[in-house]
């Protein structure tokens, strides 16, 4: 009964949801802006019309809507699309590692004297606390920046570029806090830092793109079969939901009966799946026929249950030091964005722009600082209230900006100008075909003897 109330008043909350989103967008704001904010405005912390009670019996929407979106994420890493800008790729990815990382860590220690948990820390443990902030810093939300660029019809090289860009630093800021968190234990212990845990994090990385591939093959095989529209996609929802379903019973799993404890990444095998599809198969083009019609819903649902459980509580809590490290960041983000497109040679106002799409976090730099408070319960709530004050800030900040400096890239609505010129086309060709007299036309059929 309580599942049946907490889906009826999400399901409430989604109608008005969608018409903010819809308001939203005629004043030129972003729809999931708009999603987010009702969720804000419907949650626990001001009209009270979601209780924290519905929040916990509604995660599932959260891991079925993930799997859709990096499904989607994995169609806009068309290596044929992006082979031209893989340089910037790489060197924009490399530069912001460096100085979000570096000199992210480095703010955070010459504040440590303001945050009252690190004040009566030794040199080693704020070392360690600004290695954890720094990698969760660099995390980003490709949820976001995939919805963004389907509500804009963003298509360009600067639109690839930043795709391309958020995809890879997500499996960079996945790698990078294993490495922090490894050289974190060894500074807080008198143990040294555990090997094993980098040869754990090679095997999660292995099998989750294992998994990913075999998954591919599986849609494939299914996209392939004469079966229904509704078939497939169901599969598709059903199959993606289970995903994360199996990476935490493997967690659980190696726990209980491995020698390490192991945590599959759920994104990266739906992420790599669709890869797969999108590169080395023929049923690409049926498999964003699919999501197309899928992603709407699942925007609305996934970001105003975002909404929700936003911790605005945590947020006046830390307002004033979270602030300090959101300008630290986008400064870090302009110069990385700005350095990295400039050593690839892309277009001046591309260097200065691109910055502003990389601002917005969600469910990555979440599930750390999480896991930073779990691990380490003296500091690590205090920790995690600050990283999510962050994270909170540039979700609600990030879409406007994205927004913005994609229709200043010149860029939004491409893809919709590119469809319209393909269906004039195409009307015209099927005009031309009416006009053109047959071989025929002039006389009787032939008769073949």
């Amino acid at each position: 009964m309580q599942f049946v109330i907490a889906l009826g008043t999400f399901s409430a909350a989604l109608c008005v949801s969608w018409l903010i989103g819809k308001l939203a967008s005629k004043i030129r704001l972003p729809q999931i802006s708009g999603f987010l904010l009702t969720g804000i405005v419907a949650g626990p912390y001001v009209l009270g019309w979601m209780k924290f009670q519905h929040i916990a019996r509604l995660r599932f929407v959260d891991s079925l809507s993930l799997s859709v979106i990096a499904l989607v994420a994995g169609t806009e890493l068309f290596l044929k699309e992006l082979k031209s800008r893989w340089k910037s790729i790489a060197w924009v990815t490399a530069l912001q590692t460096l100085t979000i990382f570096v000199l992210g860590g480095l703010g955070l220690l010459l504040l440590s004297e303001t945050i009252p948990f690190m004040q009566n820390m030794s040199w080693q443990g704020r070392l360690a606390v600004g290695l954890l902030a720094g990698a969760i810093l660099m995390a980003r939300s490709p949820s976001s920046a995939v919805a963004l660029v389907n509500e804009l019809r963003a298509k360009g090289p600067f639109t690839q570029t930043v795709l391309g860009v958020t995809m890879v630093t997500d499996v960079v800021v996945i790698v990078l806090f294993a490495v922090s968190f490894s050289l974190a234990q060894g500074l807080l212990s008198s143990h040294g830092i555990p090997t094993s845990t980098f040869e754990a994090l090679g095997v999660e990385l292995g099998l989750s793109v294992c998994i990913g591939v075999l998954l591919g093959r599986f849609f494939q095989l299914v996209l392939w079969m004469d079966l229904h529209r509704y078939t497939k996609r169901a599969i598709l929802l059903t199959v993606g939901y289970s995903v994360f379903l199996f990476a935490g019973w493997f967690h659980h799993i190696s726990h209980d009966y491995m020698p390490w404890t192991l945590h599959m990444e759920p994104l990266l095998i739906c992420m790599v799946a669709s890869f797969v599809i999108t590169n080395f198969s023929q049923q690409r083009d049926q498999l964003m026929e699919h999501l197309h019609i899928l992603a709407p819903p699942i925007y609305l649902a996934f970001f105003t249950l975002t909404g929700v459980s936003l911790g605005i509580d945590v947020l006046m809590q830390t307002w004033s030091i979270a602030l300090l490290l959101v300008g630290l960041r986008l400064a870090t983000l302009l110069l990385g964005s700005w350095a990295g497109g400039k050593i690839a040679g892309d277009p001046s106002h591309h260097n200065r722009l691109s910055w502003l799409t990389y601002v917005t976090q969600a469910g990555v730099g979440l599930g750390l600082a999480k896991q930073v408070a779990a691990s380490y319960p003296s500091w690590g709530n205090a920790f995690a209230t600050l990283m999510i004050s962050v994270i909170v800030i540039n979700q609600l900040v990030g879409p406007p900006f994205f927004k913005w400096a994609i229709q200043r890239a010149r860029e939004a609505n491409a893809q919709k100008a590119e469809d319209t010129v393909e269906t004039r086309e195409m009307k015209e060709e099927k005009v031309a075909k009416r006009k053109r007299p047959t071989r025929n036309s002039t006389g009787p059929v032939p008769v073949l003897s």
